[in-house]
């Protein structure tokens, strides 16, 4: 599938199937995470006794059908958003790792296949000595409290002409009252309007029993 998906000679056809393989990648994995081998997560929902090549179609429809022409050039970008230039954006909505004491905030950990799928693995170190095969995951300020801070504060200051917005969680840092007097100095008006979430995975107890975190998810606005 991988294979034929390059063979697509249309460029935005070749990227709603890419999409879609990655989605159904997501969807057939229990959880949605490649941190482990085998099938211990199988906890026989639907999505896990679904043939691949039905997730496959189903995500092209799904993708397919949020394509719409709003008569603008769009286009975007990987990479390191404070060396972005040249944009003219009326909401820049934020959603980096949260940084927390209570569990590790790595992505590439958790979806280092989706996201070699996404980038066909180019560019990647992989790590052969692991079980799952990750690789090497991106250097990000976002891996320690300070850091996080001064990334946040560098993110508000560089695109303070547009509205903010930032998805984060009450146990990450930093903290809800940090994170609102942060944007109160580029931002005149700032609310915050929480949501119940529970994680459906992180760390384990000493019991081996996993800790399902009920936190608040934030959504951070500045405008």
């Amino acid at each position: 599938l991988r294979a034929n998906i390059k063979a697509i000679r249309e460029p935005l056809k070749q990227a709603i199937a890419r999409s879609a393989l990655i989605r159904a990648c997501l969807k057939k994995r229990p959880r949605g995470v490649f941190t482990y081998v085998g099938q211990r997560y199988d906890d026989g929902r639907k999505d896990l006794s679904m043939p691949f090549d039905r997730h496959f179609i189903e995500a092209v429809r799904s993708v397919n059908g949020a394509v719409f022409d709003n008569g603008r050039v769009n286009c975007s970008r990987h990479g390191d958003a404070m060396t972005l230039e040249g944009y003219d954006a009326d909401l820049v909505y934020i959603d980096p790792p949260y940084y927390t004491p209570l569990s590790d905030n790595a992505y590439v950990r958790r979806y280092h296949f989706v996201e070699g799928l996404a980038l066909d693995w180019t560019g990647v170190q992989i790590q052969e000595e692991t079980v799952t095969r990750k690789f090497r995951s991106y250097p990000t300020p976002f891996s320690s409290r300070n850091g996080a801070q001064r990334a946040f504060e560098q993110l508000f200051e560089k695109f303070r002409e547009s509205i903010l917005l930032v998805s984060y969680s009450s146990n990450g840092y930093p903290t809800l009252p940090e994170m609102v007097r942060m944007m109160r100095k580029y931002k005149k008006h700032v609310e915050v309007v929480p949501v119940n979430y529970r994680y459906s995975f992180g760390n384990r107890n000493d019991k081996g029993k996993e800790n399902k975190n009920a936190v608040r998810e934030y959504l951070f606005m500045g405008f």
